[in-house]
């Protein structure tokens, strides 16, 4: 790859501020990240720190230490005479991917963002008549049973052919990069978004370029210059309910939003997973306001009812629906029977369990913001998490937070660039002793970075 290529896969925005004094090392991020997702593959013969350096508009020295860094890492090697290339092995992080964290045992387990509680479904009733019922017999169905997207489609004011039911919302995000896009190519995305996305264009090769965003989203102009610069027509956005943030945008954004995705003629992947847990009022959503852009839209019920119940969907236009379902004709069969029964069972009923989830989550939100120290935090729209800004790395902070018997979310995992600004995700949806105990660990725990 020349220098040139390189700087596209590195997007422009990796940077920051140009006065901050980290740049080698957030640089030095940034190739890490394209290292292990495969887009500079393992040999990679790379350019010369001073034609790098012109191509990044930055100095020798900045190019230099972050190629001096990944070396010490073991991602680069260097010969007199050879240049420096890509080591058949990238560097071990040390940091876990989203699935890790969401997966951990240990101790209190703040960063999976997934209802602890179950009990809103201890009246569902799954008999064998309704699997013996599906159609057809033996229960392959890439597209879903029909009585569960018609339940559906009349919640998402749309019709079933729209839409797929997938199994989860993590799912439907695998098939569409897997039938929309291949290894190289860009996908904007906010600069502070859903670390399970990020993963997946890390397993897809693709390469996240970031847009700014400020309190109410994804800023108009930020993203006009990114699909002018960026060489990308895809954008995930989360604009009901920001992950990680909890933000809502408001609607008048959303009209700005969208009015500049129908002047690129766009393909937006919207991430609603998070639009059932909305606090206020729910609004019309970014799909609605496009009227050229080609809008997918992504749900799930595994923040309004329960994760382990594995039913999400996606909703796209005719062409990009059909290219979604020939690509999981290649690595999927459909989506389970039984789960999709006791799905239509819960949609069915939705209206109700939201109402007795969100005064939950309003409740156990106060529960952890009362109990911790005084940090900067955001409280949320909606969704079942605290976005916190401490005064001290965020990184270091949940490694303490382990020694303390609880994991949460480094920030710096949901950001493309990898830049730790002191964030971090903490889950409120759990028991109220949970999070007691939760909250007095980690006040122990930064007590002790703060001495050191």
């Amino acid at each position: 790859m020349d220098a040139e290529q390189i700087a596209r896969a590195v997007g422009h925005t990796w940077a920051g501020s140009l006065a901050e004094r980290n740049l080698a090392r957030r640089l030095a991020l940034r190739l890490r990240h394209l290292i292990e997702g495969g887009v500079i593959v393992a040999g990679t013969r790379l350019p010369s720190e001073r034609a790098l350096a012109l191509a990044l508009h930055v100095s020798r020295p900045t190019v230099t230490d972050a190629f001096d860094e990944l070396r010490s890492a073991g991602a680069l090697r260097s010969r007199q005479g050879s240049g420096t290339w890509v080591a058949e092995r990238g560097p071990a992080t040390g940091e876990p991917a989203m699935a890790e964290l969401v997966l951990a045992t240990h101790g209190i387990n703040l960063a999976a963002a997934a209802p602890a509680d179950v009990s809103h479904l201890e009246h569902l009733d799954l008999r064998l008549a309704d699997l013996l019922a599906a159609t057809p017999a033996h229960g392959h169905d890439p597209v879903g049973l029909p009585a569960l997207r018609a339940a559906l489609a009349e919640r998402l004011a749309t019709t079933p052919d729209e839409l797929v039911v997938t199994s989860g919302a993590h799912h439907a995000l695998t098939l569409i990069l897997g039938a929309l896009t291949t290894p190289g190519d860009p996908v904007l995305v906010e600069d502070c978004t859903y670390p399970g996305f990020l993963d997946l264009l890390a397993a897809h090769r693709a390469v996240a370029v970031a847009t700014g965003r400020d309190d109410d989203g994804v800023t108009p102009d930020a993203l006009d210059h990114a699909l002018r610069t960026a060489g990308t027509k895809l954008v995930y956005l989360t604009p009901a309910v920001h992950a990680p943030s909890g933000r809502a945008t408001p609607a008048a954004r959303l009209d700005a939003l969208a009015a500049v995705l129908d002047q690129h003629g766009a393909t937006v992947l919207i991430d609603d997973t998070l639009a059932d847990v909305r606090y206020g009022t729910k609004l019309r959503g970014l799909a609605a306001r496009c009227a050229r852009a080609q809008a997918i839209t992504v749900g799930s019920l595994s923040k309004s009812v329960w994760g382990g119940l594995r039913i999400g969907w996606l909703r796209a236009p005719a062409p990009l629906r059909q290219a979604i379902l020939r690509h999981r004709a290649q690595v999927d069969l459909g989506t389970a029977i039984a789960s999709q029964r006791i799905a239509q069972s819960v949609v069915e009923d939705l209206d109700a369990i939201l109402a007795t989830r969100i005064e939950t989550l309003r409740a156990k939100r106060t529960r952890l913001v009362d109990a911790l120290p005084a940090w900067d935090v955001q409280l949320p729209d909606g969704g079942l998490t605290l976005w916190a800004r401490l005064p001290v790395s965020g990184a270091r902070f949940a490694a303490a937070a382990h020694r303390h018997g609880v994991v949460v979310m480094p920030g710096h995992i949901a950001r493309p660039d990898g830049r730790d600004d002191g964030h971090v995700r903490l889950c409120f949806d759990r028991e109220p002793a949970l999070l007691d105990e939760g909250a007095a660990r980690l006040t122990a725990a930064y007590a002790e970075l703060r001495a050191e």
